[in-house]
């Protein structure tokens, strides 16, 4: 495979080849490794379902003792946490991306101050379901303002993105 461009993301590099998009953590496409995320999921959903039953006994202890504002503000936590959790569900984190399954690609702008500028790719994984990653660039105060315009010429030169 034939390197094309890079450009820095917040957590490392984004390469561009011809077929594939790939993200490294150091920049050396040589020492890149797939990353099988699989593990992770399963780590992270255990901790959900540990966080919300821990909340959910805490506010039936609170509701027998009659605490209702303890009692709201947890239940509160909970239900935001359920609903983070399945909003984020469709969110990929993989270490590589096929070309032709891309099926778009959009560019958010950052709001000054708020948040940072970054790619919405949505794609098909490898198990035909519709996914999408975030390509988080870095922030205002690294050189965020030339590193966005760099990484959004490169798309648009690879033909990945379409003007808007």
């Amino acid at each position: 495979m034939k390197e094309l461009r890079k450009f820095k993301t917040y957590e490392g590099f984004c390469h561009i080849l011809e077929e594939k998009i790939i993200f490294t953590s150091d920049g050396n496409l040589e020492n890149y490794t797939a990353k099988d995320t699989s593990e992770n999921k399963v780590i992270y959903t255990i901790s959900i379902i540990f966080t919300v039953l821990c909340f959910l006994y805490l506010t039936y202890y609170y509701f027998k003792n009659s605490d209702w504002f303890r009692l709201l503000f947890l239940f509160g936590i909970v239900v935001f946490t359920i609903y983070n959790s399945f909003r984020k569900r469709k969110y990929s984190n993989t270490s590589v991306i096929e070309r032709e399954k891309i099926i778009r690609v959009t560019f958010h702008q950052a709001k000054k101050c708020f948040s940072r500028a970054y790619f919405r790719v949505d794609f098909i994984d490898d198990k035909n379901k519709s996914r999408s990653r975030k390509i988080i660039l870095p922030g205002s105060l690294c050189r965020g303002l030339s590193d966005s315009n760099k990484a959004f010429d490169i798309m648009l030169e690879q033909g990945i993105i379409n003007r808007v």
